[in-house]
């Protein structure tokens, strides 16, 4: 028994002995910070507590509470769910296994007010290019200190970049692929705030859409659409039948060389200085067959919005092909037809709003051969789109006579495409005429009587303006109405006689013209104030009868002038009793003349034809005997030239801003360009007071205007006369209508529009040949650039000696530029390539003047 009770009791005791000796071990309290993390949030943190037994514990208690608030094994605590701006008191109490305790100092904390939390930024992404998303978000709100941002992609934890600013470019990236992205703002006190996911595409790297057209047995002419969102410059290179024939940053190419009757396969690869690429649509096309001789002419194309749905086109008449030409319109690179007309217009309507269209016209005559346009663009009006209005005609009427008023009133301006003019008389809903001019006789009225009138322009698009009402009354049928004999008439005999005058005096009428009788009868009616009478025999008298009319009919008295032409250089007087019979010897015939219509001569023969291009010009052109082989029809046509023609500047031609050819046709119906003699081309008009910046062109194979130096302005006579012995298409161009280039930070302040070969210098004093047949406008000094034409020969200081001859330099060719020391740049124009020695020589071969970018 004793046993058992010591056993015991040796047992009993052994614990608290074990305790005794734990409970000793000194437990460290731990020391904890408070720190306000937002308007509902204290973080608590706390160092361990150490000379523990086993693991510690530790409780949070708050303001005093005898119950925790939590229990962890941590050394944080995140208090939430509080109130903003109250301050809180918290103890933490560490224990261990053996029951062992120590509380920490108590510690106090305010919650931030509800204008300090921190909120998070409102994220925006933008595709800027194929390769690049533009990210932007406005400054996250509260928060404490500074505020940094980290950029997220794609879900991934790991930010791409940390910023203080308010953007940020994520570049590098492959064309049209998906990117999401959030933004976390941070502050000082690690404060976090994420925005919302926001996502983006990269644009995508356009391929561009490839048309081929055949054009000859030989020839295929590739165009196709620019690739969009490029990052750089971009180039195309061009496959035929897989393997690359050229590499270009133009948007077109002809691929020479061909075989007859071939069909070949194309694509083009756009690429740019990103390394991004496009390869269009393959397309095919066949070679001609070979058997057409035709040098079809291609249509120059123009292309007007006129509304949100409609697009017009209007083209220029292709010449030089077999029978009946017609025209095939394609659009946005398709290689299906839009439409086929005969005519020289179409309007593209149930187009979509503000959408841009891409337009060729292939021309094709009957024994096959084609001619494509160069393609144009238009873009339809948005339906929003505020065009400007069409302005109202300004009219004024005037009584010329008891049954005559006349009506002249100003251009519309700021309409889509021509414009129509219906007159209205008395409140009539009908007109009593149409016309595209300016100016309306009304006759066959009463006398005394008041009329009024409006008139309504009308452009293409439907637009109208009507002019405000204007009056007159027609003259009383008693008023004497006084026309006086046209003045100062004088001759000027030749072989031809030139006849000069002075207006005549009018009253209670208007002068409508003026009426010339040769030998009593009447030979030609003019509204000018001299005339050219051609086609007389030589050593002849002619009397001249000048009478001047109205419009009611009623002529003035005569001016009367005698003359007698004269005799041909190589001919005998004809005296002695035996001349004047027939027109044997070596005395020339008679010149053919025809007026307003075709000449036709034979080659023995010599010809003036001779065309009104309206009332106030008149063009001639003498044949001389011998300059044709065969018998030949000439032909004077006149027209207003594309804008891209030349620069699109008012009154640039000078003929009415008419242009006009002379065509020449052998009895085969072939056009024939090279004579064997001179032809003299005679423009009568009425030149201005200052000649000086009037020039003759012509349009060279190049099509490009080509200076006439041989051209001569006579204001005595009102006349200009040259001489060409190959036809083509001829200008009389007024130069000081050409301004100049104003670039600013190497922009073109506006636009300012050059034609095909005019020269350009910039402001690093290099001289651009301006080559841009297609092309409307130059903007840029950079795309000026792409046109650089051929270098300039300087003739410095030093080659100059004292008598400013320029040592010898050697063979210039044809076409090279030279400037000389006083900046002026010439044009070699000598075929025989023969070398320029003096400035003097220089002077002889002046092409074009310079149009300066210095500012």
């Amino acid at each position: 028994m004793f046993f058992i009770i010591f056993s015991l009791l040796l047992l009993n005791a052994l614990p608290f002995t074990v305790l005794a000796a734990e409970l000793s071990t000194d437990l460290t309290a731990p020391i904890v910070t408070a720190v306000p993390t937002s308007d509902s949030q204290i973080s608590l943190t706390w160092s361990s507590s150490t000379g523990a037994v086993g693991a510690v514990t530790y409780g949070i208690y708050k303001d005093s509470s005898t119950t925790t608030l939590a229990t962890t094994f941590g050394n944080d605590f995140n208090d939430v769910g509080l109130t903003a701006s109250t301050t809180y008191r918290y103890v933490i109490v560490a224990s261990d296994e053996s029951g062992g305790r120590a509380t920490s100092t108590e510690v106090s904390a305010t919650t931030l007010s509800s204008a300090a939390t921190l909120v998070a930024p409102v994220v925006t992404a933008t595709s800027i290019s194929p390769n690049q998303i533009d990210l932007s978000w406005a400054a996250a709100t509260g928060g404490t200190g500074t505020i940094t941002y980290g950029i997220f992609k794609d879900g991934a934890t790991q930010s791409i970049a940390t910023t203080t600013e308010l953007d940020f470019s994520d570049a590098s990236l492959l064309p049209a692929t998906p990117h999401s992205y959030v933004i976390v703002a941070t502050d000082d006190i690690g404060n976090r705030a994420t925005s919302t996911v926001v996502t983006a595409t990269t644009k995508p790297f356009t391929a561009p859409v490839l048309t081929a057209i055949p054009i000859s047995s030989n020839r295929i002419d590739l165009s196709w659409s620019s690739t969009t969102e490029a990052v750089t410059t971009v180039t195309y290179s061009v496959y035929r039948n897989n393997s690359t024939i050229t590499t270009t940053a133009g948007n077109n190419y002809s691929d020479t060389g061909l075989l007859p009757s071939t069909t070949y396969s194309y694509r083009v690869v756009a690429a740019d200085e990103a390394g991004n690429r496009a390869t269009s649509t393959e397309v095919t096309a066949t070679t001609l067959n070979g058997t057409s001789t035709s040098g079809l002419t291609k249509p120059i194309v123009t292309a007007i919005p006129v509304s949100a749905t409609q697009i017009n086109l209007t083209w220029s008449s292709s010449t030089q092909g077999v029978g009946d030409i017609s025209y095939r319109i394609y659009r946005n690179g398709s290689t299906s037809t839009t439409a086929t007309t005969f005519g020289n217009e179409f309007n593209d309507v149930g187009l979509a709003t503000s959408t841009t269209y891409r337009y060729i016209v292939v021309a094709t005559d009957t024994a096959g051969s084609r001619a494509t346009s160069t393609e144009v663009t238009a873009t339809t009006l948005g339906t929003g789109t505020t065009t400007p209005s069409l302005t109202k005609p300004i009219v004024t009427a005037t009584s010329t006579s008891p049954t005559q008023i006349n009506l002249t009133w100003s251009s519309s301006t700021q309409a889509v495409g021509k414009v129509t003019y219906g007159i209205y008389r008395n409140s009539s809903t009908s007109t009593i005429a149409t016309t595209f001019g300016n100016e309306f006789n009304d006759v066959g009225l009463s006398a005394s009587t008041t009329y009024k009138y409006i008139v309504v322009a009308t452009d293409e698009a439907g637009n109208k303006a009507t002019s405000s009402e204007v009056s007159a009354t027609t003259k009383s049928a008693t008023s004497t109405i006084i026309l006086s004999a046209p003045k100062n008439l004088n001759a000027i005999p030749l072989f031809q006689v030139q006849l000069n005058w002075s207006s005549s005096t009018a009253t209670n009428t208007l002068v409508a013209g003026y009426k010339i009788y040769r030998n009593d009868l009447q030979i030609a009616t003019t509204t000018l104030t001299t005339y050219l009478d051609t086609g007389l025999n030589p050593s002849t008298n002619y009397t001249y009868k000048i009478a001047a009319f109205d419009a009611a009919g009623n002529i003035s008295d005569f001016a009367i002038i005698n003359v007698t032409t004269q005799g041909h250089a190589n001919g005998s007087s004809g005296g002695g009793g035996g001349g004047g019979g027939g027109w044997g010897g070596p005395i020339t015939p008679p010149l053919l003349t025809a007026i307003n219509v075709p000449l036709i001569i034979l080659p023995l023969q010599a010809g003036i034809v001779e065309f009104n291009i309206n009332k106030n010009y008149i063009v001639s052109a003498e044949i001389p005997r011998d300059a044709i082989s065969t018998t030949t029809t000439f032909k004077i046509n006149s027209f207003t030239p594309r804008s891209n023609m030349f620069p699109k500047t008012a009154n640039t031609f000078f003929l009415g801003n008419n242009v006009f050819d002379l065509t020449a046709n052998d009895n085969l119906g072939q056009e024939s360009h090279d004579f064997l003699k001179d032809i003299i081309i005679t423009v009568q008009t009425q030149l201005p007071n200052d000649i000086n910046n009037l020039k003759a062109y012509y349009l060279n194979e190049k099509m490009q205007w080509e200076l006439i130096p041989s051209a001569r302005f006579n204001k005595g006579t009102n006349q200009i006369v040259f001489k060409v012995r190959h036809l083509s298409t001829f200008a009389i161009i007024d130069t000081a209508e050409n301004g100049n280039f104003l670039p600013i930070n190497n922009q073109v302040k506006g636009v300012k529009i050059y034609g095909e070969g005019s020269l350009i210098r910039g402001l690093d004093h290099r001289i651009y040949l301006i080559k841009n047949w297609t092309r409307s406008y130059i903007s840029t000094l950079q795309e000026l650039r792409k046109y650089i034409g051929r270098r300039i020969n300087n003739v410095n200081e030093e080659t100059l000696n004292a008598y400013r001859q320029v040592e010898y330099l050697g063979g210039y060719s044809d076409g090279e530029l030279i400037r000389d020391k006083n900046k002026n740049v010439y044009l070699i124009s000598n075929q025989n390539k023969q070398p320029i020695r003096t400035l003097a020589e220089l002077q002889k071969y002046i092409g074009k003047k310079i149009n300066n970018l210095d500012i």
